[in-house]
């Protein structure tokens, strides 16, 4: 039996995130074939499940990042993953990795929106081929706002966690138009998010304005947070999603990071960082309160294992 679950999502910079949908690969070549710009080849009987839950809003020419994350619910051994765009172009590099039943694997593909205003619509192609060479298809689409006159800005999202206050949340904005407020959500899982409290926008700015939330009852495990920046008019967007790990033991933060990773409560010895592929990309020995530079790291998907804890993170 054949399952692959794929989850895609988008990110651009420290803001504007858009959550997709799962994709499942049973087998090829059942059901009705598909309307609409998707292939007739392709399994998929109704070309509106392919969409995302959220369109992402960009400026032009701004960095995303899509995020393609799968895990074999099914008893055959996937030897092979590969996704390509409309025209048959490779979306990342085949992923060769034998994955047994219950594995899942990653990979993140960065590229800049189009310059020209408008809405844009990409349709993936999903390939997955088991140990008997069979190759099983289905499809995703995403799609792309280019808004030259977004109302804000933004430079940067942070969470940090503190003994007396909680968890930290900091952002900075560097033109504001007409902005309202700033929702501050909280999630346990990164997908599904409850209003925590909100905190007033500047209105109209051009120069840079800071903001700070404080969370002071943040709850055990992973605390995940992103901001709905509301307009006076209604619209809105979605910043990307930080993290927080609380669980006794080993914590990181920020995360995503970018420069540095801090990790609070470490007695020091020795730290390794894995990739998504399980490899050994780092091992350093790290004094306690001396934060491990990562910014020669590749944008990514990490697991970093510090004595017998691990955690993973994402540099940005």
């Amino acid at each position: 039996m054949r399952t692959l679950n794929f989850l895609l999502f988008l990110l651009c910079g420290s803001m504007l995130y858009a959550q997709g949908v799962v994709v499942n690969i049973t087998s090829a070549g059942i059901g009705v074939p598909p309307d609409g710009d998707c292939r007739s080849d392709i399994a998929e009987p109704d070309c509106g499940n392919l969409d995302g839950v959220q369109d992402i809003t960009v400026a032009p020419g701004a960095e995303v990042a899509l995020f393609i994350q799968w895990r074999n619910d099914g008893s055959a051994t996937i030897t092979e993953v590969r996704a390509t765009d409309q025209q048959g172009n490779p979306v990342f590099p085949p992923v060769s990795n034998t994955l047994l039943p219950g594995g899942s694997d990653l990979a993140t593909v960065f590229f800049n929106a189009p310059v020209v205003p408008g809405n844009y619509t990409t349709l993936l192609t999903l390939t997955a081929t088991d140990s008997n060479e069979r190759d099983d298809t289905d499809q995703f689409r995403y799609f792309i706002t280019v808004d030259q006159s977004l109302p804000v800005v933004f430079t940067d999202f942070t969470a940090r966690a503190t003994e007396k206050d909680g968890v930290v949340l900091q952002w900075f904005t560097q033109n504001e138009e007409n902005n309202d407020r700033f929702e501050v959500e909280r999630s346990l899982d990164g997908r599904s998010f409850v209003q925590l409290g909100a905190v007033a926008g500047a209105g109209e700015s051009q120069t840079e304005q800071g903001y700070s939330f404080r969370d002071r009852f943040p709850l055990p495990g992973e605390n995940f947070y992103r901001l709905r920046q509301v307009d006076v008019d209604g619209r809105s967007a979605y910043s990307s999603v930080v993290g927080v790990n609380l669980a006794a033991g080993l914590a990181l933060f920020p995360n995503p990071a970018q420069d540095e990773l801090q990790l609070p409560g470490f007695a020091g010895g020795a730290v390794e960082i894995f990739d998504a592929l399980g490899r050994l990309i780092l091992r350093q020995e790290l004094a306690a309160g001396t934060p491990l530079a990562v910014q020669h790291l590749r944008p990514g998907r990490y697991l970093l294992r510090a004595g017998r804890e691990s955690r993973w993170w994402i540099k940005r």
